[in-house]
């Protein structure tokens, strides 16, 4: 997997996917997508400032570059960082259209594990091609004082949590940068494999993945689709 050079990426991909990030205020979600974007003027939505998009090109399956006419794929990734207990009335709506739930916990914090837990109760029902929790440290390591460690969250309080709710769950540090890495490899193969070949719209859609240009453009994918459909 490569990753492009900052741009303004449009519908130049081939695969678009939402990443919701979401979490209690001040639980390292704004450093962690710094992380995984390199937040800049760059890859910042002009129509949302807590909207953040990377281009990442993935080898595409060898049953499936004979379609695109291309070894590698264009998938562009927007990752979108909403806090737990804004808006809760639009709970539904933080997930519309989202193909991908990354759900972050700071250690240090035992409401934050709370809310979390809360949270996903409330989206028990919404479909995700996967759902990941981070254990994040936000802050240095070093700094957390004994009064606080009452407050703490206990790493199999959190293993139960994503078992409850069918998470893959990284331990990671945004202020080391700990764990980051894997977890976000994790998530783009996660997407990559998800994508059904042949990528009909009707199973893409079912899977809130949208297809760009360089996809809806291609000569070899308009026919194909032609063919499936007037068969």
């Amino acid at each position: 997997m490569s990753e492009s050079q900052p741009q303004k990426i449009g519908k130049n991909y081939h695969f678009g996917v939402d990443v919701l990030v979401i979490g209690n205020r001040r639980v390292g979600k704004s450093s962690i997508i710094e992380a995984w974007t390199n937040k800049d003027e760059h890859n910042q939505s002009k129509e949302n400032s807590n909207q953040y998009e990377k281009l990442y090109e993935i080898k595409s399956n060898p049953k499936s570059s004979g379609d695109f006419n291309s070894t590698e794929l264009a998938h562009k990734v927007t990752y979108w960082e909403h806090t737990t207990g804004e808006h809760e009335s639009s709970i539904v709506s933080f997930c519309a259209g989202k193909a991908v739930f990354v759900g972050v916990i700071d250690v240090t914090n035992q409401r934050s594990l709370l809310k979390m837990a809360e949270f996903l109760e409330s989206i028990a029902n919404e479909i995700f091609i996967v759902k990941v929790i981070l254990a994040n440290k936000s802050n240095e390591e070093g700094n957390d004082t004994e009064s606080k460690k009452d407050s703490f969250v206990k790493i199999n309080e959190v293993e139960q949590l994503a078992d409850e709710h069918n998470c893959t769950l990284f331990e990671t540090s945004a202020f080391t940068n700990t764990g980051l890495q894997e977890a976000e490899n994790f998530i783009i193969q996660s997407i990559a494999q998800s994508i059904p070949f042949p990528p009909e719209p009707s199973l893409l859609l079912n899977s809130n993945i949208r297809i760009g240009d360089l996809l809806s453009t291609n000569q070899l994918f308009v026919k194909s689709i032609y063919t499936r459909f007037s068969t």
